[in-house]
């Protein structure tokens, strides 16, 4: 793109042409409630959602202060990276990142959310640059989320990240790392937290800003540890997309008994008004027994109520059963995960959106141009799961 500054390509929203291309798009019809769904609470058919009367609390509240917090997980249906017909950059084009666009219509400019500095992935998201020696650990996000930033004599070794806001707020661990905002060294204006710390770094007037990570020293012993940069204001409603291709049920609740990784990361330090929970699709590629998936869910359900926070489950759409799971071994069903969903919504009173009985089967969803590749959601596909989460939260 020739004459746009790199802060200016990096700042553009998706309100142009993602917002023409909503409107262009037709949801599906009202679903009928599906055989596999549980009897006990209301089935809402337009919205495809089940137990539309479950409490939301925190939600509610965020909801009417037009102030708070999104997190989003799990695989790569969330996350977005090297789908084929999904529209780069992934951060924008993904469903947490048109649920991000559609909120900051409503709410106001909200900023990016927590990013997240996957290992092996950052090339797929240009708000971040690596400088010098900067390597990996398998800390954070879901443990594999951490850059190690070591001390450089001259401050060569940094990460920088590209977003707009007045604000940043960096996660790493540990005290002492340094910062500066366009050029500038800048001290945090507060730090919560002692081994993971959240560092608000004020950035100035509300812009597009490049915030610079270095680490405590100059020696090289000295380390910095990045789990996550945020770019915002103190308005509007964040999404934080903290999904990842490849994770299952069991990458949630990989905890630690040091705060390092799993939900001390992805669930306590996030402090979500609302997460986000679209599961089940590696669960069932891998065979995973119904039971250790629902256990795995319900410790995730219990640890985000844990910080007062609310929850939203979500099912995927069906994918190609010609071709996955990979091995074409279908036991259990997707449908007894499915079913499981619902009983979880039952026991731990929250609602689920169910995408499955909102696109039909696989072939109905296909025929309407959701899917790119049999598995994932392309375009239109990761827009309307943006505009049914919406017509949920909303």
């Amino acid at each position: 793109m020739v004459g746009i500054p790199r802060r200016r390509v990096l700042a553009l929203g998706a309100l142009g042409a993602a917002g023409a291309f909503a409107a262009a798009c037709s949801s599906p019809p009202p679903a009928d409630r599906p055989a596999w769904a549980s009897g006990v609470h209301a089935w809402d058919p337009a919205r495809s959602l089940y137990h539309p009367d479950a409490p939301w609390p925190r939600w509610t509240a965020a909801r009417t202060a037009g102030r708070g917090h999104v997190t989003t997980m799990l695989d790569s249906i969330t996350h977005g990276a090297g789908v084929p017909g999904l529209s780069r950059p992934c951060q924008q084009y993904s469903w947490p990142g048109r649920l991000r666009r559609i909120l900051d219509g409503r709410f106001g400019p909200s900023g990016t959310g927590v990013a997240v500095p996957w290992n092996g992935l950052l090339p797929t998201d240009p708000r971040f640059q690596v400088f010098g020696p900067v390597g990996e650990a398998p800390l954070g996000m879901h443990a594999c989320a951490c850059l190690r930033i070591p001390g450089a004599p001259d401050d060569g070794a940094a990460v920088e990240f590209t977003g707009d806001g007045d604000t940043f707020r960096v996660h790493h661990l540990g005290p002492g790392i340094r910062f500066a905002v366009d050029g500038v060294p800048v001290l945090p204006s507060s730090q919560v937290g002692s081994t993971h710390v959240v560092s608000t770094v004020p950035a100035g007037q509300y812009g597009t800003h490049v915030l610079r990570v270095l680490s405590p020293g100059r020696e090289p012993t000295s380390t910095a540890s990045l789990l996550g940069v945020e770019a915002g204001t103190a308005t509007g409603m964040r999404v934080s997309n903290l999904a990842r291709a490849g994770l299952s049920a069991g990458s949630l609740v990989a905890d630690d008994a040091g705060g390092l990784r799993g939900l001390a990361v992805s669930v306590d330090a996030m402090a979500a008004d609302l997460a986000i929970l679209l599961v089940s699709a590696n669960d069932f590629r891998a065979h995973v027994p119904v039971a250790t998936f629902v256990e795995r869910i319900r410790t995730t359900i219990r640890r985000q109520r844990a910080t007062g926070g609310d929850v939203l489950l979500a099912t995927p759409g069906e994918p190609d059963p010609g071709i996955f799971p990979p091995d074409h071994v279908l036991d259990p069903p997707l449908t007894d995960y499915l079913a499981a969903l619902y009983g979880l919504a039952d026991a731990e009173d929250v609602p689920l959106l169910d995408l499955r009985a909102r696109w039909g089967a696989h072939a109905d969803a296909a025929a309407r141009g959701f899917f790119t590749d049999g598995i994932h959601p392309n375009d239109r596909g990761s827009e309307d799961i943006a505009q049914a989460v919406a017509a949920v939260l909303l």
